[in-house]
């Protein structure tokens, strides 16, 4: 068990993008609460990073407050038809960040401490910042989540809005 609050997601695919509809099975964790606050709307952005521990430390010299220091762990994740042997994960806590939960997270196709590398996208597909250099900390976006009371309307509604199936239904924890 990773320690995550269980959750039910519905993914829908925008190209390589995703967009999460995600709603709380426990009906008493972090995102009922946020429902409960701020009603529905964007949840959180994940970005990815390939090196989560240079990410926590960069995050902390900043005075980042992250929800906490050790990171979730989640085994044998599955992605867009592939299986990740791990995924790293820490939280930014929406008051470092504009009101925004970010989650941050390193994956790992083959377990750490094999010879594989943390898992990420071409750095074609990375932008650069403004001074003209990629950033070689943070490689992409990941997704956007947004929480709902009921996933079966907002799914339907978002399939509609961008021509777009949602891509099955799952629970993460």
């Amino acid at each position: 068990m990773s320690g995550l609050t269980p959750a039910e997601f519905a993914p829908m695919w925008i190209g390589n993008e995703r967009i999460a509809i995600v709603g709380d099975l426990t009906k008493t964790g972090p995102l009922s609460k946020a429902l409960e606050r701020r009603g529905e709307g964007v949840h959180e952005i994940c970005v990815r990073t390939s090196d989560l521990g240079r990410a926590i430390a960069h995050f902390k010299e900043k005075g980042v407050r992250l929800t906490r220091d050790k990171p979730y762990v989640l085994k044998n994740y599955e992605y867009h038809g592939e299986i990740f042997a791990e995924v790293h994960i820490v939280f930014i806590h929406p008051e470092s960040c504009c009101g925004v939960l970010v989650e941050v997270q390193e994956w790992h196709k083959e377990a750490p401490g094999t010879s594989a590398t943390p898992t990420e996208r071409p750095a074609s597909a990375a932008r650069k910042g403004s001074d003209g250099q990629m950033n070689p900390l943070f490689t992409s976006m990941q997704e956007i989540a947004i929480r709902t009371h009921d996933i079966d309307a907002a799914a339907a509604r978002l399939g509609e809005i961008f021509d777009g199936p949602v891509d099955g239904r799952a629970i993460e924890a």
